[in-house]
């Protein structure tokens, strides 16, 4: 695009070794934005114009709860009833501890949120292509609007 690409491409497979996940990745992706910032600055324009100008106006939000903890049976409810009180559109809850635990989780978010709340879900990269279908079988009549990171991301075949 403007000639750092070939920069990230030289960097990463220099690292390669070292893996491609986590702080390298956290690095290149700053390397990147800096790049892009730097190029916007010398040519007066905002990144987004750099990139192909906005896709829209406005963007859906989320509030991200029902996190695992240690005592999911009282900690769970409690933190979706936090999430529907403060009267969010939509909610985010962690999942991938197993298909028939993320119907659980679901089935418990559903009934706390109610129907007029989004729930939005995410295994956190935790299943193998067969799980993650089975767990999506298994959520499927409450009305998931995106099922966040089900495979690992270096899962190129799943």
């Amino acid at each position: 695009m403007y000639g750092f690409e070939h920069a990230a491409s030289a960097i990463l497979s220099t690292h390669y070794h070292f893996g491609i996940q986590n702080q390298m990745m956290s690095c290149l992706s700053g390397i990147d934005i800096a790049c892009l910032d730097a190029i916007g600055k010398m040519l007066s324009l905002p990144v987004v114009k750099l990139l192909g100008g906005p896709a829209r106006d406005r963007l859906p939000i989320y509030a991200s709860g029902g996190y695992f903890t240690e005592k999911p049976e009282k900690d769970f409810p409690e933190q979706l009833e936090r999430l529907r009180v403060s009267g969010v559109k939509r909610a985010k809850i962690k999942i991938g501890a197993g298909p028939q635990c993320d119907r659980e989780r679901v089935s418990i978010a559903r009934k706390v949120l109610g129907d007029d709340t989004g729930i939005i879900v995410d295994a956190n990269g935790n299943y193998t292509y067969d799980e993650a279908l089975e767990s999506m079988r298994r959520i499927a009549d409450y009305g998931i609007e995106w099922y966040e990171e089900p495979l690992p991301p270096l899962n190129f075949d799943g």
